[in-house]
């Protein structure tokens, strides 16, 4: 006995050793096995900057683990300037990479030093990451070589003013075309930069590799895109501009080339942009997620569409575009296929509190975009549009508003107008369901509610014409208890069912026919359309079209028939 518990004691010991070998195996497959030196010298250069690397520590010998999660800040203006910086580890992947300098009491940062950026580059030779950003000036230039062009008055940045007037040309910066530095990353940010230090250093980086996401920010020293030629990536995922207040030119070759995949976007320039034909011609063509514009820049693209632009998010912004601007009057040769179309200008609101407001809206919409489904209005202001006299359907909490749009947008599906979350703007559809309690079927099948129907429509639905809204599905004008389309059970039968196994206690109208469908049967008709991707239609061929906009005809505790415009599925 004692020899068997001996033994035991000894087998569960080598099962702990062997799970602790194991696990440290494991935990140093996550480091990098780099020399002790080197492993030390990086940690030394790290910690320069305040940044200890996450590392593990087996048998006295540190190694630095190869997926670093914290934010890491490198300040240049911490390190030599005349020594050459000694090779760092490889192989470290980064979540958030900075390099800057230490900020000056305006709260931007000081310039960055050439000479001691190109040793960090040599040092590191190579970066991973999911976002890079270098965040400063690069001071390229020669103190005693004047600026060949004036510079423009800026309204901040003003240290980074003495750097900027200097003479020299981007053919000059691609001289020093030595890519020193490769990076591998999803996202790569250039904050307060100029259009020369923006040029050299996009010039010392390797972007071969990699298809980043390429943001400029806060950059109000830069004029012009043309800096980013001294790139080289293949491709741009995407190209974000953030406030560079004094940029004039989109120009580049990204571009031009069409090298820009998925959006692009400008956010914060004082003045009009201006591009050359190319440019526009080739953002015209191209096949976009999405866009984020000023209106003016827009109107330039649009003019050179090309039959193969397509948007599907388009958001267009600017505070100068007035109600009696000519933006409204642009029509297109060839009009622009946009999905979804956001309107954040400060006139919005004014344009659409004219008597007429909607309806010139719409039109402008209809002419000026091929396939618009969603539209999104987000005025400068913070008052509210209502429309001259139009009355609200009140539910808990939000106030319900629907148009009839379809003679002028008919693939217009949402339209909403966002100053205020208790607004909340709904399309009229002829072809929506209509859900119909049994107790009153008899009577709106006979036409005995059209009169009910109507005037609830005129004090719910706002029509672009002023005139009385159609009704929600026309009547049989006779009583035919055709069944359900789905499983072919009589009303009788249905209401019986409904009763019992359901709280959802009406039918669906969903043709102009009068064909019915129940709810269990609709449900599935909907799950099907979403495996398949494509549409359900009623037996007679008439698509049915859910969601959004409902008209619900029922009952009230005195058995009164009563009609309802509402959001959603109605309950028993």
């Amino acid at each position: 006995m004692f020899l068997q518990i001996r033994t035991l004691t000894r087998s569960i010991a080598c099962i702990a050793l062997l799970s602790m070998t194991y696990a440290a195996a494991e935990a140093l497959n996550s480091t990098i096995d780099a020399p002790p030196r080197h492993t030390a010298r990086t940690l030394d250069f790290f910690e320069r900057s305040g940044y200890v690397l996450e590392t593990l520590t087996t048998r006295a010998r540190k190694y630095i683990l190869e997926s670093q999660k914290k934010p890491v800040v490198i300040y240049l203006d911490r390190y030599p300037k005349n020594k050459t910086l000694a090779p760092l580890v490889q192989g470290i992947k980064f979540d958030d990479f900075t390099i800057t300098s230490s900020h000056s009491p305006d709260g931007c940062p000081e310039a960055l030093n050439k000479n001691v950026l190109e040793n960090l580059f040599r040092a590191f030779e190579a970066i991973r990451a999911d976002e890079f950003t270098i965040d400063g000036v690069v001071d390229v230039m020669d103190s005693e070589e004047p600026m060949e062009v004036e510079e423009p008055k800026l309204t901040c940045a003003t240290q980074f003013r003495a750097q900027a007037r200097r003479k020299r040309t981007y053919s000059d910066l691609a001289q020093e075309k030595t890519r020193l530095l490769s990076l591998s990353v999803k996202r790569l940010c250039l904050k307060n930069m100029s259009n020369e230090s923006a040029a050299w250093v996009l010039s010392h980086i390797d972007l071969s590799d990699t298809a980043p996401s390429l943001c400029i920010i806060d950059s109000p020293l830069i004029t012009t895109l043309e800096c980013l030629d001294r790139s080289n990536p293949g491709k741009l995922t995407n190209l974000h501009i953030f406030n560079l207040e004094n940029l004039a030119s989109i120009n580049c070759a990204l571009l031009e080339n069409s090298q820009v995949l998925n959006s692009f976007g400008v956010w914060g320039p004082h003045e009009p942009l201006q591009g050359s034909k190319e440019v526009l011609r080739a953002i015209g063509s191209h096949q976009w997620d999405r866009l984020d514009l000023p209106a003016e820049l827009w109107v330039l693209i649009a003019r050179q569409a090309q039959e193969s632009f397509m948007v599907e998010n388009l958001s267009l912004n600017g505070n100068s575009i007035e109600s009696t601007d000519p933006f409204w009057e642009e029509s297109y040769q060839i009009r622009p296929s946009v999905a979804s179309l956001h309107l954040a200008l400060a006139s919005t609101c004014t344009y659409l509190r004219l008597p007429d407001g909607p309806i010139i809206m719409l039109k402008w919409l209809s002419k000026c975009f091929a396939n618009i489904e969603e539209v999104v209005l987000t005025p400068g202001e913070a008052s509210v549009w209502t429309p001259n006299g139009q009355q609200y359907v009140s539910s808990a909490k939000v106030r319900l508003l629907c148009m009839y749009v379809e003679p002028i947008c008919p693939t217009l599906k949402a339209f909403s107008y966002e100053p205020t979350t208790t607004l909340k703007v709904t399309l009229l559809s002829l072809n929506r369901i209509l859900w119909v309690a049994p107790s009153v079927y008899l009577q709106w099948s006979r036409g005995q509610l059209d009169t009910l129907i109507i005037n609830t429509c005129k004090e719910a639905v706002y029509t672009i014409n002023n005139q009385d809204p159609p009704q929600v599905l026309p009547t049989l004008g006779t009583y035919v208890d055709t069944g359900c389309i789905g499983c072919h059970c009589l009303l009788d039968t249905l209401s019986q069912q409904m009763q019992k196994e359901s709280n959802i206690n009406y039918v669906a109208i969903v043709c102009n026919r009068g064909h019915m469908i129940c709810y269990a049967c609709l449900k599935s008709l909907a799950v099907a359309e979403l495996k398949t991707n494509k549409p359900i239609h009623c037996l007679c061929g008439e698509r049915i079209e859910g969601g959004g906009f409902y008209g619900t005809v029922s009952s009230d505790e005195h058995g009164n028939p009563v009609f309802k415009v509402s959001l959603g599925v109605p309950s028993a």
